[in-house]
């Protein structure tokens, strides 16, 4: 009995263990079960996240080599990998869609280019495309790509101006705009222009035109422009029509638009320049709603004590032909009053009042005015190759892109692709390098940390032995290194001790100084510095650069090359920048907001204080480079007009005892750049310069001008140039008009400088720079000489006043410029 009970118990015993190691090996499955599976949702729910996260686009194509460039920028937080391309051609109906393996990778925030190149499709600039590339998480990102054979366009040719006179020039602009009803991408658009041989291209500049010659690419909504310079060869009475064709190939299904030019001789040929460019305009004059900026300070109210600034003349008159400067913040800020007379009232109405500003910005902060440097290049996206200080353009090798807007601070930027540079000729007044001090400095942005990436270098070799100046990006590093004539030493180092190889802009100053020792700056603060080491001596410290060229975005022996964008970049051959001047630097706004003024509009009393605030407003304006312009201010096709339209205003009395008051208020900052304007010029297009235009008002404001009528009528000229000349007794005259125009009187010119003008008899030579005086007899409607003209004479008023000259210059042109001097009080006795 106790045996069989021994085993049943054994037996149960063994049942339990099976039946407890069941359950347990069924728990430990299941919780395996569910953790796996856990992990699977987690997993997935992270694939997800990041699949979602995962952005990226199409930042160029290029056709390069016949094959497609494609740069993909990564704009998410998480790398992307672009797996497979899917193209088809849709001009070809015979093509089948393929698909290509790609299997790149781009970090969040970097940019991958050359997609494509590696790949065995051909790109056919004739024909259209849609591609789709795809990541290895399934997103997809879907353009299309089309030829400018395949597209029709929309276009519009300009000429600027429109008529001219022989020998003077004109520039025709042509306007080409992406307006595909798909998101078609425009690629390789190249046009060309056809003109009459009455025009041809101009060939100074040495430019290759059109300006510039190949837009890569255009996206949907966009705006290529193009330019060219041309030249009038043919005579007066000849047109020229141009036509515009796309792809180079002027047929005319490739024909986007036309325009004319027409070319003239003027009756009076030999006026300035500017004028006979400005579509042979032979009356200057302005109207009652624009309100010139001028030089004169007589009459107006003084600042109050202590107070900043100059107070000068605004009124509705020709401005004065040499034209005057205003430099800022110095002579901040410029108040211009209108004239009172005590008589006159003066009714604007409601509308439009228009600030236009004549004006250049420095080219470099106050702290280095003195030490310009010798090479600057901004790399503007209309002209990327200029150097602002007209010593060395740049020559391109390659197809460095331009960035239009996208750098520091809005400035335009040089792209480099990892296959383009730039060369600077060798020049020894500007790129020597020798014993002295030298220091270049710029902005630069990249995002590969690997590898080396030259910025600006120049090399040579001096009997076997190389000497270098060298500014790279070294894995990542801003390094800086020379070796100058000493076989035995190593390089001069300066090497940040961090990476900027993070796709942000950074700006650099590189100096090797009279010590002869390297000193590096990186966001305006020093990084490092280095002194020369190995032999001394006679010539020990001199890079010996005789005869070779510089290269920016490589070395010269062809490796090395940049990828990423710089933007002003400056080179000073024979200055070391201090630690200052390099924060300066980098402080420094060269882009949108390179300047900022204060505006304001008031009515004011006879003395100056402020009765009522028309307008005020806060402006901030783009950086103006004419540093470049040798022929100053009167060129205008290189002067920099700035234009404020306000918001419309509303309408506004003058009184007779008050005045129109205009301050302009230079703002300062350590980002801001000094500039200057210019006032009291009539070389330009529009014959003022900077100026005020107001809805018309109902009568014009005063002028400065006075004739006591008692005394002989006196008007001073200058002669500007280009040739000397004769003044005419027949057809020089003065003129009042009256202001509704019912009548006007003119007085004969009698007297040239100190000689009796009459029919008989021309005025003395005037030579260029030199001035004029003519005294005219008393206007009259019936004119004639004194002592007795008849008809009458103008009473006690205001009238507009002319003066038209009439001569022949050295070269026997006939010479005419009519003045508008503005609105004249005619007084006996004058106040």
């Amino acid at each position: 009995m106790r045996n069989r009970r021994a085993l049943s118990t054994i037996v149960g015993a063994v049942f339990f263990v099976i039946a407890a190691a069941t359950s347990i090996a069924y728990i430990t499955y299941s919780m395996d079960t569910v953790d796996n599976f856990a992990q699977t949702i987690a997993t997935n729910e992270i694939e997800q996240t990041n699949r979602a996260n995962e952005k990226f686009d199409l930042t160029q194509v290029r056709i390069d080599g016949g094959k497609f460039n494609f740069t993909i920028q990564n704009t998410g937080n998480v790398p992307v990998t672009i797996a497979r391309l899917w193209v088809e051609n849709t001009t070809d109906s015979s093509w089948v869609p393929q698909k290509f393996d790609i299997n790149k990778s781009v970090s969040p925030g970097g940019k991958k280019s050359n997609i494509g190149q590696d790949i065995g499709l051909i790109a056919l600039d004739t024909e259209a495309y849609d591609f789709k590339l795809i990541t290895d998480r399934g997103n997809a990102l879907p353009f299309s790509v089309s030829s400018t054979m395949t597209s029709k366009l929309y276009a519009k040719l300009h000429a600027e101006p429109k008529i001219i006179a022989p020998g003077f020039s004109t520039t025709l602009t042509l306007e080409i705009i992406n307006n595909q009803t798909s998101d078609s991408i425009l690629t390789e658009i190249s046009p060309s222009i056809v003109c009459d041989p009455d025009i041809t291209l101009e060939s100074e500049s040495g430019l290759t035109y059109p300006v510039p010659n190949t837009v890569e690419t255009l996206e949907r909504g966009d705006v290529a422009t193009f330019r060219w310079v041309y030249v009038a060869t043919g005579t007066g009475g000849d047109t020229a029509p141009c036509n515009a064709y796309i792809n180079n190939n002027p047929i005319p299904a490739n024909l986007l638009d036309s325009v004319t030019v027409k070319i003239e001789n003027p009756s009076f040929a030999s006026q300035s320049e500017t004028a006979l460019e400005s579509e042979g305009l032979t009356c200057c004059k302005t109207t009652d709603d624009t309100l010139a900026f001028h030089g004169e300070t007589t009459g107006v109210p003084a600042p109050s004590p202590g107070g900043n600034g100059t107070s000068f003349q605004t009124y509705s008159g020709l401005p004065e032909l040499s034209g005057d400067t205003r430099t800022m913040p110095a002579d901040s800020p410029l108040r211009y009053y209108s004239k009172n007379d005590g008589a006159t009232q003066v009714d604007v109405p409601q509308g439009t009042w228009d600030l236009t500003l004549v004006m250049s910005s420095d080219l470099v902060p106050s702290s280095l005015s003195a030490n310009l440097p010798d090479l600057v290049y901004f790399f503007d996206s209309a002209d990327p190759l200029l150097d602002s200080r007209n010593n060395i353009d740049l020559t391109q090798a390659g197809t460095p892109g331009t960035g239009n807007g996208v750098g520091q601070n809005g400035t335009d930027t040089a792209i480099f692709d990892g296959d383009d540079y730039f060369v600077i000729s060798y020049d020894d007044a500007f790129s020597d390098i020798s014993a002295t001090d030298d220091s270049t400095a710029g902005w630069f942005k990249t995002s590969t940390s690997s590898g080396k990436l030259t910025i600006y270098r120049v090399e040579q070799d001096v009997a076997g032995f190389e000497e270098f100046y060298d500014i790279s990006i070294n894995n990542g590093k801003v390094e800086f290194s020379f070796v100058a004539d000493d076989d035995s030493a190593a390089p001069t180092t300066c090497t940040s001790p961090l990476s900027y190889a993070d796709d942000k802009w950074h700006s650099f100053v590189a100096v090797r100084d009279t010590a002869h020792s390297c000193i590096l700056y990186v966001d305006g603060s020093q990084v490092d510095t280095d002194f020369q080491t190995g032999n001394s001596g006679t010539g020990k410290d001199i890079i010996d650069i005789t005869s070779a060229d510089t290269n920016i975005g490589r070395d010269p022996s062809g490796t090395n090359y940049f990828t990423g964008e710089l933007s002003q970049l400056m080179h000073w051959n024979n200055y070391g920048i201090t630690s200052s001047q390099a924060s300066d630097l980098h402080d420094a706004n060269y882009g949108t907001a390179a300047h900022r003024i204060s505006y304001e509009i008031y009515r004011a009393d006879d003395s100056g204080n402020i009765l009522d605030t028309i307008h005020t407003e806060i402006i901030d304006i783009p950086f103006q480079d004419t540093s470049n312009v040798p022929l100053g201010w009167n060129d205008f096709t290189h002067s920099n007009l700035l234009t404020n339209s306000t918001d419309s205003l509303g309408s506004f009395h003058f009184t007779s005892d008050s005045r129109l008051y205009v301050e302009i208020e230079n703002i300062s900052g350590n980002s801001f750049l000094d500039w200057t304007m210019n006032t009291d010029d009539n070389g330009y297009t529009d014959n003022i310069g900077s100026k005020l235009v107001l809805p018309t008002p109902n009568n014009p404001f005063p002028s400065y001008f006075q004739w006591d009528s008692k005394n002989p009528l006196v008007f001073t000229i200058s002669n500007a140039g280009p040739n000397g000349m004769f003044m005419l007794f027949s057809g020089t005259r003065v003129i009042f008009e009256e202001l509704d125009k019912s009548m006007s009187y003119a007085g004969l010119l009698e007297k040239f400088n100190s000689t009796t003008m009459n029919s008989n008899e021309d005025g003395n030579f005037m030579s260029v720079d030199d001035k004029g005086v003519l005294t005219f007899g008393y206007p009259n409607t019936e004119p004639g000489l004194s002592p007795n003209p008849s008809g009458d004479m103008p009473t006690n008023s205001n009238y507009r006043m002319y003066v038209s000259i009439v001569g022949y210059d050295s070269q026997g042109a006939s010479v005419f410029r009519t003045f508008y001097v503005g609105v004249v009080d005619v007084c006996d006795p004058c106040t």
